[in-house]
């Protein structure tokens, strides 16, 4: 890394390399996004032995403090999405305790405050892929995943599914709910 991406805290190229989804993408969500109630409901399409990788946020003193106790070293390394600066990158084992628990810590959280890319992973697999979480953009999803289970999940936050093509138009977000609070 040259003086000047030192200098301005710019991602190593080094961690922009690592495991990511890629052409491994199946399935396609969008809709009204509401980060608890994603959370809570991580359990129907991802197994418990799987790694929730936060990237990014600004967290607060609670949250923080949550992920230091709860979070585990780095099992595989994932493609980094921030150039810069270099982001915090917390992982969470995937189990419903911990998906329970984070939802109902972030229940009044603004979502860039808890991550700004979301992945699940499992060994050096990608379940999960959502660059730009929470802004719109669709997350992507392994074949790894079933679609009885995903239809659940769908059904279960009012998201919109399909498969996933490579290059096609982006499935349209709903409009996002207004949040009480």
């Amino acid at each position: 890394m040259g003086w000047f991406a030192r200098l301005f805290k710019a991602t190593p190229k080094v961690d922009l390399e690592g495991i990511c989804l890629g052409d491994d993408a199946r399935w396609e969500v969008s809709g009204p996004w509401d980060l608890p109630s994603f959370l809570r409901s991580l359990p129907l399409i991802v197994p418990h032995d799987a790694i929730l990788y936060l990237e990014g946020g600004s967290h607060t003193k609670p949250l923080k403090d949550f992920l230091d106790t709860r979070c585990v070293p780095e099992v595989s390394h994932l493609a980094m999405g921030t150039l810069w600066p270099k982001p915090l990158v917390d992982q969470l084992p995937a189990t419903p305790e911990n998906l329970r628990s984070l939802a109902d810590l972030v229940e009044n959280c603004a979502e860039p405050e808890v991550a700004l890319h979301i992945h699940v992973y499992r060994e050096n697999e990608v379940l999960l892929q959502w660059y730009d979480a929470f802004t719109g953009d669709s997350m992507c999803l392994s074949s790894a995943i079933e679609e009885e289970a995903l239809r659940t999940f769908c059904d279960q936050l009012s998201l919109k599914y399909r498969a996933y093509v490579k290059g096609a138009k982006p499935l349209a977000p709903a409009d996002r709910p207004a949040r009480g609070g």
